[in-house]
Order: structure tokens, then C-alpha cells, then sequence
């Protein structure tokens, strides 16, 4: 479980109960498997309840684990109710965008994360950010420069002699 910290502000009992409401509305959805996009739909549609009433409370935000005691707590409940960390971390993430008046959907990360991933300048910006970018693109460049091969064939014995496997 999160420990708070001194400096996290002291909620109600009142946003405390609506938290502890939608951890519990959370982890019920959650486990009702054989619905997935039913649970799916009540889980947000319990997330927007639950958001109007912490706003109905003046909260308007939640913050992180370890410096929002709203945040430790609703993660702390859906842990103890078995879920694991990422799940737990992938429903807050999605709680506090609700909260903070943003749409959402329980999607929201694999989506950024699948997007990002077929996104190839996206993947190219990660390569040339890199730290080892120039000493690795100096030797590509001296390769093709000797001319053992096509740009393609280069960075195809690479990554082989790296241990990844390509398709087709």
C-alpha cells in the first residue's frame, strides 16, 4: 500500500467515501469479464458519476500516488481487491483525467501506446535522441560507404546480429 506523506492536504469523509465508491464500482466492472465493453461503459459512466461528485465537493483534480492522498487510495483499494499495478495505474490514470474534466476511455494508454508504436517518425525522433545514435549512425555510414550493401541490408544485419527478428 502507498504511505502518505505529511504534505498531502486532508480530504472529507465525504471525497473519501466517493473514492472508496468508485474503487469499489471499479473493480466490480472489472471482474465482470464476460461483459467486457458493458463493464467497460459502466466503469466510465461510474467514473463520470463519481467525478461530478468530488467536483460537487470542490475537487477538481486528483493528484499522484504519494502526493494525493485521493490517488493513493484509490489505487490502494483497487490493489487490496486484487488487481494487478498496471491495471490499477492504467483505471487512476483514467479516473483523474475524468476528474479533471478531460474525456477518457479505459483504452487511453494502449491506444497512445500502439499508435506511438506504428508512428515511424515517432520511432526515428527515438533513434536520432538517442546516446549511442552518432557512433551507431557513423558506422552504418562507413559500411555503406565500403559498399557492403544496401541501406536495407545494413540495418537488416543489425538488428539479426542484435537477436531481433524481422518479417518477411
Amino acid at each position: 500500500m502507498t504511505k502518505k506523506t505529511p504534505t498531502q492536504p486532508m480530504h472529507s469523509v465525504d471525497a473519501m467515501a466517493v473514492i472508496d465508491a468508485a474503487a469499489a464500482a471499479t473493480v466490480t466492472a472489472h471482474n465482470a469479464r464476460t461483459a467486457a465493453e458493458k463493464a467497460e461503459n459502466n466503469r466510465l459512466e461510474q467514473f463520470e458519476h463519481n467525478a461530478a461528485q468530488l467536483r460537487e465537493l470542490g475537487i477538481t483534480g486528483i493528484g499522484r500516488r504519494g502526493k494525493c492522498a485521493l490517488a493513493d487510495r484509490f489505487y490502494d483499494t483497487l490493489i487490496s481487491a486484487g488487481l494487478d499495478e498496471g491495471t490499477a495505474g492504467n483505471y487512476l490514470s483514467t479516473f483523474r483525467r475524468i476528474v479533471s474534466g478531460e474525456s477518457a476511455t479505459l483504452n487511453d494508454s494502449r491506444n497512445r501506446k500502439n499508435s506511438k508504436a506504428k508512428d515511424l517518425s515517432t520511432l526515428l525522433s527515438k533513434l536520432m535522441n538517442h546516446a549511442e545514435y552518432s557512433n551507431w549512425i557513423a558506422g552504418i555510414e562507413k559500411q555503406y560507404n565500403d559498399a557492403i550493401g544496401s541501406l536495407d541490408y545494413i540495418f537488416e544485419k543489425y538488428l539479426k546480429s542484435e537477436g531481433f527478428t524481422l518479417k518477411g
